[in-house]
């Protein structure tokens, strides 16, 4: 079963996935990066990529947390 996403979902991930890539493309247009430098910005991207979706992946549980414990 799918749910539909939050806004905070949505931004979230256009921060995580799309932006990075964006910084990608820009640097691919700006410079003529070869294929290793190419590579290393990549990989850059996605370790901020996946950085980011775990900062908010940890807020997210610990906001999840914090409701359950004020239900009781």
């Amino acid at each position: 079963m799918t749910r539909k996403l939050s806004r905070a979902d949505r931004t979230m991930h256009f921060i995580t996935i799309t932006l990075p890539m964006l910084m990608l493309w820009i640097l691919m247009e700006k410079s003529g990066l070869n294929f290793i430098s190419l590579m290393a910005a990549l990989g850059v991207a996605t370790m901020l990529s996946i950085i980011l979706t775990n900062i908010y992946t940890i807020n997210r549980l610990t906001d999840m947390q914090i409701l359950m414990e004020t239900k009781k």
